[in-house]
Parts: C-alpha cells; structure tokens; sequence
C-alpha cells in the first residue's frame, strides 16, 4: 500500500516538515512519486519511520538512528507475513480482554504497537476480527451487552481515526457516499468500505447506518458523487432494498453508480435492483470490470 505524507504524519506522529527534512538530509527513506509530484511512502517506509522515533526516543540523535535504521533494519512489530499473522493474533486476544474488562486504558497502550502496521492489515488482521469475535461472544450469551458497546464503541473509534487520517481534498479525487439503507444498524461493514476506497485515494462523504432513501438522494444532488457504496449485513428482504434503491434512483435518475456488498448481499434479487445497481462481493471489480472502469461507463 502506498500513502501519501499527510497520511504518514498522522500514521507514526511525526510532523510533515520534519518527515521532509530527515528524508533530505540523511535519506532515512526514499518514497516515490505520483506525477504531480507527492510523495509516497510504502509500508517498509512507514516501519522504518516508527523504528527511528522509537530510537529518537530511547535517546539517539537523528543521525544516529538513521544509521541504525539503515545498517540493522529492524521494524518493531514483525510484518504479518513473517509469523503467519500469530502476532496479530495474540495481540488481538490481548484486546478483547483489556475491552471486555472495561478497560480502556490498557487497550490505548495495546493499539500503539500497531502504528507501524499498514492500515489494511490493521483492519482486515485487527478491528474486524475483533468487532466480529464480541459480536459472536454476544450472540453466544458469552459477552453482555454492556461488554459488547463498550468494546465495539472503542474500535469503531479506531476505525474513524483511520478514516480522518485518509481524508483527502485533491480537487481531481473521485467522490463516494457510503451509507447503509434504512433499518440496517450495523456499521463495521460500511466502514470498512469507506476506508478501503479512502486508501485508494477517494474523497469519502460517510453517511454511517440507517439512512432513509431521501436523505442519501439529497446528498447525492448536493455532492455529485461518482460512487454510492451501500453495505447489507441483515439477511432482510430483498425489497426492502430494492424499494430503498428505488427511492433514490427516482430522485437522482438511472445512472448513478450504486455498488451493494456485504455479507447479504448475495441474498439480493439482482432482477429487482434498478438503474446501474451492482452486487460486489470486493471493491475490484464489478461484473468481471474494474471498478473505476464500471464506474466510467455510466458517463
């Protein structure tokens, strides 16, 4: 993955110009390009940006972690590929039961060893996992309630602080509403959507859970958007969803892109969808096309 500096900063707390003047005058790492200029930094670049702050904190000068960093390469917490994500793992579990004790202090202390993790690993190895394992806890008569909002309000949290941290205003982004249609409550789903795409560098206007027909339609007329991400959790019926559909094609018309996933979404009658309304099981493709190129298609 690749991330701009903004997103960098934010990611390890180091400041912008800071960033800029190590990279210039000891070439702690070298990002690329894009071709107007920015700089972009991979997930090896932000691991050895967390090395040097934590050896800048135990006391090193800049020039000394540099050298370190360059001649011992060490990233603080393994790659996941490295330990078949075991890390992960044990570090998850160590979560849940700072979550589901209440406390969180212990769980803040937790999540800051992951800052030099990429935020998709964080999302797809961290936070879903977790929300999905209380989830299953709850069902189960084995986390209360209280437990389960407790713990689910707490990465929820994380998962807006990665979303703002993506936030971009380049003018030429492509734009998304991400919403889920009425009656559905369940969020990690949609969130996880939003960041995706923000990664990918989209200007997310996130709606969040529940929201009628009418009031997705007026954002779409007010923001113009090139995208509508939904996400469907609740194996409901397909006319519910297709009525929500429905509502919003007969303000905004047939051709706005509306892109469906989410675990039932493959319940959906397709025959039932209007207008240019997909079914996805990823944000790759739509129907075997890519998904900026299904996208285009309806210009």
């Amino acid at each position: 993955m690749r991330y701009l500096i903004k997103t960098v900063s934010k990611m390890v707390g180091i400041p912008k110009n800071t960033l800029i003047a190590w990279e210039r005058r000891h070439g702690v790492v070298e990002p690329d390009r894009t071709e107007s200029g920015y700089r972009r930094y991979s997930d090896e670049d932000v691991r050895t940006l967390v090395r040097i702050k934590e050896l800048i904190s135990a006391g090193y000068r800049i020039s000394e972690a540099a050298e370190i960093v360059q001649t011992q390469p060490s990233p603080s917490l393994p790659a996941p590929e490295e330990d078949g994500f075991a890390g992960l793992e044990r570090l998850r579990d160590s979560l849940k039961q700072c979550l589901l004790a209440f406390d969180r202090a212990g769980a803040d202390r937790l999540v800051t060893r992951l800052v030099d993790l990429s935020f998709i690993d964080r999302l797809d190895h961290v936070f879903l996992p977790l929300a999905h394992e209380i989830g299953l806890g709850w069902e189960h008569g084995k986390v209360s309630i209280a437990q389960e909002h407790f713990a689910s309000g707490w990465a929820r949290e994380q998962l807006f602080v990665m979303m703002s941290a993506l936030r971009t205003t380049r003018e030429s982004a492509l734009t998304v509403v991400c919403a889920t249609p009425s009656g559905d409550r369940h969020e990690f789903g949609i969130l996880a959507v939003a960041i995706r795409l923000a990664l990918r560098g989209w200007q997310v206007v996130y709606l969040g859970v529940d929201v009628p027909s009418e009031e997705v339609a007026s954002t779409i007329l007010q923001v113009k958007p090139q995208l509508v991400a939904a996400s469907i959790v609740l194996d409901r019926d397909a006319d519910i969803v297709s009525g929500w559909v429905k509502a919003i094609r007969d303000s905004v018309g047939a051709d706005m892109p509306i892109l469906i996933g989410g675990r039932a979404a493959c319940l959906l009658d397709k025959s039932l969808l209007t207008g240019r309304t997909a079914i996805a099981g990823s944000l790759d493709s739509v129907d075997g096309v890519p998904l900026q190129e299904w996208i285009a298609q309806a210009e």
